[in-house]
């Protein structure tokens, strides 16, 4: 994956300086450049899920989210 984002230009592989055989990931201008669109689809997002949503709904999404970024 990191391959893949560093091909397009949007992270940038750094020797790590504590331990020689790691790289540190970070993210390029390119990448920074796209926040303001990611934070408006998130937005958007957030508002549908709360108006189509119960809370309930909400809570059993966001626990399925949170298991699924443990794997």
């Amino acid at each position: 994956m990191v391959r893949l984002l560093e091909r397009d230009g949007l992270v940038e592989r750094r020797a790590d300086p504590s331990d020689g055989r790691a790289s540190l990931v970070f993210l390029t201008e390119r990448a920074r450049n796209f926040r303001p669109v990611a934070a408006a689809t998130l937005a958007n997002l957030d508002r549908l899920v709360v108006t189509t949503l119960t809370a309930r709904g909400q809570d059993e999404v966001r626990d399925a989210l949170r298991r699924l970024a443990d794997l």
